[in-house]
């Protein structure tokens, strides 16, 4: 995993906003 974020570092930035935006969502319901 660190190996492929090491080449694709927009995965992870990626990953966190999805993760944040999920969040949104659920503390609004």
């Amino acid at each position: 995993m660190d190996e492929y974020v090491l080449h694709h570092p927009e995965e992870k930035s990626r990953s966190g906003f999805l993760a944040s935006a999920a969040l949104k969502v659920l503390q609004q319901g």
